[in-house]
């Protein structure tokens, strides 16, 4: 590799680009991206940029700033500085994909490392302070301006007089804080930019689900449902038993489909009208159907013991009507 530059002209457009991009920059292990593309392979992430900035330092010398999501794999192996350093990828000449257009120099991925090109890059440290103070971060031969102190102390919600140690006894408060928003807002599967009523409504929800819109809805639904099932079977058993009491006259028929009608919509009036109507037909008594003239016939049995009695076949049969009738009423 021959000779490169990497100033602020660089940097804004590294920034510029990164900025444009709908997607974040991977960082990964040893540079697997790389590799990966040429050679195909898995290039696991280590973590994510999903912030490029510009910042100037102590001399007024430029400066790139990455702001850096790590996975937690990888964020145990720099809290055992398994891995210590960062190589980022650099091209100088990048062409936009969609324009073709000349885009300058861009970052398309960074790697952990520990034989990082660059050796000037300082090692790779966690962050352990809260998002909002994101922007305030210094390195060790920074020191805060008074503008940035009064401005920390008004998002801690202390004076402008608070001491160091009160400083940072709130920062670290604020710290455990952000930890434990996170962890809850992971709990309730929300992300990090979740507004804060719409967390608000899923930690209410999780405390009463009767609180949520949509399982009140469904429960109503359901309540409505298993009213008119029991109102149907109610019904069904009260029309059932005025069938049995022979208040009402088969079913199919035109008073039945009434009765059922009625018996849904108004039990308490169904029951009063099967106290108050009669039995339409009596249940403990069988009308005996007619015979047709001639159509009688006596069995053998009767016959042989109408002979037993003297008649003959001619008087058996000239007196059938009246045998009948008489075996009838025995029977």
């Amino acid at each position: 590799m021959g000779a490169f530059i990497l100033d602020r002209t660089m940097f804004k457009q590294m920034v510029g680009n990164a900025t444009a991009a709908k997607t974040e920059i991977p960082v990964d292990y040893e540079h697997q991206t790389f590799w990966a593309g040429m050679f195909g392979g898995k290039a696991p992430a280590s973590g994510w940029i999903n912030k490029l900035e510009l910042r100037d330092g102590v001399g007024g010398e430029a400066q790139l700033w990455a702001n850096i999501a790590w996975t937690n794999t990888a964020a145990d192996h720099i809290r055992s500085r398994e891995y210590r350093y960062l190589s980022p990828v650099i091209q100088y000449n990048s062409h936009d994909r969609k324009t073709g257009s000349l885009a300058g120099a861009v970052i398309p991925s960074v790697a952990l490392t520990n034989v990082p090109f660059l050796e000037e890059l300082p090692e790779v440290r966690l962050n352990s302070l809260p998002a909002f103070l994101d922007g305030m971060l210094l390195s060790e031969d920074e020191t805060m301006t008074q503008e940035q102190l009064a401005k920390l102390c008004k998002i801690l919600g202390l004076s402008e007089s608070a001491t160091p140690d009160e400083i940072a006894a709130m920062a670290t408060k604020g710290s455990d804080g952000a930890a434990l928003a996170a962890s809850l807002l992971e709990a309730l599967s929300l992300s990090a930019d979740t507004p804060k009523d719409k967390a608000l409504t899923a930690i209410t929800v999780l405390k009463n689900p009767a609180n949520d819109p949509v399982e009140v809805a469904a429960l109503r639904t359901r309540v409505i449902e298993l009213e008119s099932d029991r109102v149907k079977r109610e019904a069904k058993d009260l029309v059932a038993l005025a069938l049995t009491e022979g208040k009402l006259t088969a079913p199919g028929t035109a008073q039945h489909t009434w009765a059922l009608g009625f018996a849904s919509t108004n039990a308490a009036g169904f029951r009063e009208w099967m106290v108050a109507t009669p039995k339409v037909v009596p249940l403990d008594h069988k009308q005996p159907k007619p015979d047709e003239p001639g159509s009688f016939q006596l069995d053998d049995d009767t016959v042989k013991a109408c002979r037993d009695l003297g008649l003959s076949d001619e008087a058996i049969k000239k007196h059938t009507p009246a045998v009948a009738e008489t075996y009838r009423r025995m029977s």
